[in-house]
Order: structure tokens, then sequence, then C-alpha cells
């Protein structure tokens, strides 16, 4: 297997652990409160006060993962950490060799690599693709948050520079390349060459 998203190669090695989809009325009250003035901290509290094991693996600034713990709780009527520890009891070792393998290159390298790979993107036609995708009406179909389209999309709405759109697809790469190479990083499983 190749890919890029950490995610994907642990939940091949290690499975997932069984959960609902987010409930919708569950999930737009804890973006509420989330948005609203104290509100991560008071999410932060609550998940301390219930779960305060899984509450110190995650920081309060990490809305992501603070409002899907309390989703979770709310809407499973058990901690993260319960879910996890019972998953982990009852999860198979995977069953093949397994060499996992990341490139690491120096900052200036991939940076290089970004910026080429942004200019190609563009030149190959990125916001004409955008465009069809959100004339269908697919702007809300969750690809269409990824590096790239999502930088295309506020570059249309904003009517934005090209220059201002190669820079921000740049940065938001390099964010999500260091987001990956922590990942690896944090398995010492992994090899990283």
């Amino acid at each position: 297997m190749v890919g890029g998203t950490g995610f994907y190669f642990q939940a091949l090695e290690k499975g997932m652990y069984p959960v609902r989809a987010p409930v919708p009325e569950i999930k737009a009250v804890v973006e509420a409160e989330l948005k609203s003035p104290g509100g991560p901290k008071r999410l932060y509290q609550e998940l301390q006060s219930i779960d305060p094991e899984y509450s110190l693996k995650i920081h309060q600034a990490d809305h992501y993962r603070l409002g899907r713990a309390i989703e979770m709780i709310r809407a499973e009527g058990r901690t993260i950490t319960a879910i996890q520890k019972e998953f982990l009891a009852q999860a198979s070792q995977f069953p093949y060799p397994l060499l996992k393998i990341a490139p690491r290159q120096s900052r200036e390298i991939l940076a290089q690599r970004v910026t080429q790979r942004t200019h190609e993107m563009l030149s190959s036609g990125l916001i004409d693709e955008t465009l069809g995708v959100l004339e269908k009406g697919w702007g809300d179909w969750a690809p269409m948050a990824a590096v790239g389209y999502r930088e295309v999309i506020e570059y249309l709405k904003e009517i934005k520079s090209l220059e201002w759109l190669a820079s921000a697809i740049d940065q938001s790469t390099l964010q999500l390349a260091k987001k990956q190479r922590t990942w690896f990083q944090r398995d010492p499983r992994n090899t990283l060459v």
C-alpha cells in the first residue's frame, strides 16, 4: 500500500474502533459551543471531568479532536478511553509481514517540490476542475476540503490573485507534510529514509 495519510495506514494495521457516524444534532450543538466565547475551555473542562485520561492526550486548542471527543461521549454514553480500551482488548495483530517506510527530506527540497507540484496542479486545470465540481453542487463534499480544492474555493469566493492562491496551496501542503512527518515519527516501528 502506498499513500500519504497516516490515519489510513493505522486503520489498515490496527483496525478502527467501532463508533457511529456523528449525530448531526449533537455535532451542530458541539460546533456551536466550540465557536462561542469561552466554549473550547468549557468543553475541555467537561472532557477533563468525564474522561481525564483522554483529556491529557489532546490540547484545548485542538478543536477537531476536542469536538469529536465530546460528540462521541454524548452520542455513545461512554468515554473515549473506555472505547479505545475495549477496542484494544479485542484487537488482533496485523496478520502479514509489515514494513513501513516514510521518506524524509530536507525542508528546502520539500518546499521546492511542493512549489513545483502546486504550479503543475494549477497549470493542469485545478481551478477549472474545482469550478466543475462546484457547478455540480458538490461544494460540501468532504474531498473539497482537501488541500488545493479548499484554497481554490477561497480564491474563487474572494477573488484573490493567482500568486495568493499558489502561496496558500504551498503553505497548506507544507503544513500537511509536517503533520504527516509527526504522525510517522510517533511510531518507533516506522522506518524514515
